[in-house]
């Protein structure tokens, strides 16, 4: 199986425009720096709260809105 940086670099690969958002039981700082560098949008310790996620999330679409809707 991918770890969760192995993951992203894919995703990234394939989906450049897809925002990710990384989360970790127990975040480890030269984690959060490679997945920051390897195109994460934000970094999450979990457990997260759903407004915390809600917040990034809608920071998110705010500095990246998704095209509208045809």
């Amino acid at each position: 199986g991918l770890n969760g940086l192995e993951l992203l670099l894919k995703l990234r690969l394939s989906f450049p425009d897809v925002g990710v958002v990384m989360m970790a039981v127990v975040p480890d700082l030269d984690h959060l720096v490679a997945a920051v560098k390897c195109g994460a949008y934000h970094y999450l310790k979990k457990p997260a709260s759903y407004a915390r996620l809600r917040r990034i999330l809608g920071s998110y679409f705010k500095e990246f809105p998704w095209p509208a809707i045809r």
